[in-house]
């Protein structure tokens, strides 16, 4: 549904507050990966990275609107937040 919604223009997510969504969609599956298996809890960086592997648009899209799945939302936030820490030591140009 937000694939749909960002397709038929209604969302543009490079201007949303939403950081989750940001790099939900703006990562490389490879820069996704790397940030995954950067977590230091073996738990949640297992259970992220085999998701991840399954169907990357489903785990793009639940990171994205995590709050929708209460089950999994603690692990996006703590993706999301190391995804910011990574970010924020290394300036965009």
């Amino acid at each position: 549904m937000l694939s749909k919604m960002i397709r038929d223009g209604y969302l543009r997510l490079n201007y949303t507050n939403n950081l989750a969504a940001k790099y939900a969609y703006s990562l490389s599956d490879a820069e996704m990966m790397t940030m995954i298996e950067l977590l230091p809890d073996m738990t949640i960086r297992d259970r992220l990275s085999q998701q991840f592997q399954v169907d990357a648009l489903l785990f793009r899209a639940k990171m994205a609107i995590f709050r929708f799945f209460p089950k999994e939302s603690n692990d996006y936030i703590l993706l999301s937040l190391a995804l910011f820490k990574d970010r924020l030591g290394q300036p965009q140009t």
